[in-house]
């Protein structure tokens, strides 16, 4: 929905202020947080299947919203577009080079869409590979980049946003979001290690990485069980789709068989 109503152009489109006093509900980073929120759905919804979205990040000319704090002060800022410093040198079609300049006018929506985006990006990968012609050494070793990619996401997180007993409590006031940015960040490495157990049921001679990749997953489950008895212990409101991410933390089954 947010490229078929051009809302991924939003800051190309419109590249300037309006002269007229408006609504503060029409306000321009009120407006980009409309069209990152259609954004969120989409990557929840779609889960990455191929065809569900084909427009590259690079093509996303809106920046990513700023932070909670400044938004509320109606201060204008430009923070980053949600994968800054790409290069053409991986299989997803770009790369994360460095840690992004902009990032510090960014908050928790922002880290949240960026981890949806890695997401969405791993399960269309999932997608692709039961009829991929590429090696199952080749697949692994695109997903070795993936994870690179990933890890440097997740090193973007300010110290506020780690998953302890006092940040619960900081982020009080949106403890929804602050839990499901954390249950998206597990979530990739569970979908990233149940891609890479597909890709091994393909060879007999990647059995022993097998048992290393289902060891990652436990890595990352276990954390979610713990997220979870937050939840319980805290009375923390759930979005629905907490469900599919608990279920993803029990999945242990191929999607298709080795043939």
């Amino acid at each position: 929905m947010m490229q078929y109503l051009s809302l991924h152009t939003f800051d190309e489109t419109y590249p300037d202020a309006p002269s007229l006093r408006l609504n503060p509900l029409l306000k321009r980073e009120a407006l980009r947080r409309v069209a990152w929120s259609v954004f969120f759905q989409d990557t929840m919804y779609d889960n990455g299947h191929h065809g569900g979205h084909l427009v590259h990040e690079s093509a996303f000319h809106i920046q990513l919203p700023c932070d909670e704090a400044t938004f509320t002060r109606g201060t204008n800022v430009t923070t980053a577009p949600l994968f800054p410093k790409l290069t053409d040198q991986s299989p997803w079609g770009s790369t994360i080079s460095a840690t992004p300049e902009g990032l510090g006018h960014i908050g928790l929506s922002a880290h949240l869409l960026r981890a949806a985006a890695m997401r969405r990006r791993v399960l269309h990968y999932r997608s692709l590979i039961r009829y991929s012609p590429d090696s199952a050494q080749k697949m692994l070793d695109d997903l070795a980049v993936f994870e690179k990619e990933l890890k440097q996401v997740i090193n973007d997180f300010p110290p506020e946003l780690a998953y302890n007993e006092d940040n619960l409590f900081v982020h009080s006031t949106a403890r929804t979001a602050f839990v499901f940015l954390h249950l998206i960040r597990h979530n990739c490495f569970l979908m990233l290690g149940q891609t890479r157990l597909n890709i091994c049921a393909r060879d007999d001679s990647l059995a022993l990485q097998a048992v290393q990749f289902a060891k990652d997953r436990l890595r990352h489950a276990l954390p979610v069980s713990r997220i979870f008895a937050d939840v319980l212990r805290l009375d923390i409101t759930c979005d629905p789709s907490f469900s599919a991410h608990a279920y993803t933390s029990l999945e242990s089954r191929c999607t298709f068989s080795p043939e």
